[in-house]
């Protein structure tokens, strides 16, 4: 960090004017995240450390001066080059802050504040009468009607040892490929908590009978592979391993054959 460190004393001993006070924030904010940079969570891609946004990776986002000493803390681990450390290596002046508590203030009209207006408590209620002048509401019946879903909670979950956890997500893979009609397959989406968790059930020995049929998304692949593996996760016999991400707002290509 012998770069970091020369800029931070030419810093302190320029000139700065009026506006030294912020070198000294940006100086203390570094100093916070050094110490806590190590425990938030970045992707090391492309050279270039980026973070999990919907379900794809930002190069964009940062963390503060986390990203920073993460850069320093990649390239010490040779997993980062020194011309993108160096490329990236800077000092954020903080020029602003948005309140969005302070936005509809702005606003000349509020309408439709929230769909769970009958759950807030009395002190929110309160906030919203007294700080944004909402003082009528109205309750509407949901536009997707009746929530038909059903949890059988003996069916639904299933507790099990460590050592039966993968065998038991194999069984369960297999059984559910089986199609209503007699011969035919179905396609199986197994979601995730993280690629920890999916690489390790991946790499361990349940799966082998079935590996040839698995395809893996996680947040890494870039959008060409992420488009092909979609299409193919819904054709009958597929199973695809995902990660958590793509459990929501992801849009699958659904084939349908038709026979004459």
């Amino acid at each position: 960090m012998n770069k970091l460190k020369a800029l931070l004393n030419i810093l302190h001993c320029t000139q700065h004017g009026t506006w030294s006070f912020l070198i000294d924030e940006a100086i203390k904010d570094m100093i916070a995240d050094l110490k806590t940079y190590s425990s938030h969570d970045y992707i090391v891609k492309d050279d270039k450390i980026g973070y999990k946004e919907q379900d794809g990776i930002s190069f964009k986002v940062t963390d503060g001066y986390k990203t920073l000493f993460a850069y320093f803390h990649e390239n010490n681990q040779n997993n980062i080059s020194k011309k993108s450390l160096d490329d990236y290596i800077n000092i954020t002046i903080r020029c602003g802050a948005f309140s969005y508590a302070e936005l509809p203030h702005r606003f000349v009209n509020i309408i439709r504040v929230t769909g769970t207006l009958e759950h807030l408590s009395s002190a929110e209620k309160e906030v919203m009468k007294d700080s944004y002048f909402i003082d009528t509401e109205t309750y509407m019946p949901s536009v997707y009607g009746e929530n038909k879903g059903t949890f059988a909670l003996n069916a639904d979950i299933k507790i099990e040892n460590k050592d039966d956890y993968f065998m038991t997500i194999c069984n369960e893979i297999t059984s559910r490929l089986a199609g209503t009609t007699v011969g035919t397959q179905r396609a199986v989406l197994v979601f995730f908590e993280n690629q920890k968790k999916l690489e390790e059930f991946k790499n361990s020995s349940v799966i082998r009978p079935i590996s040839e049929y698995i395809n893996i998304i996680t947040e890494e692949a870039n959008e060409t592979e992420k488009r092909q593996l979609m299409k193919k996760a819904s054709r009958a016999g597929q199973i695809t391993l995902l990660t958590c991400t793509f459990g929501r707002g992801t849009d699958f290509y659904f084939i349908q054959s038709i026979s004459k």
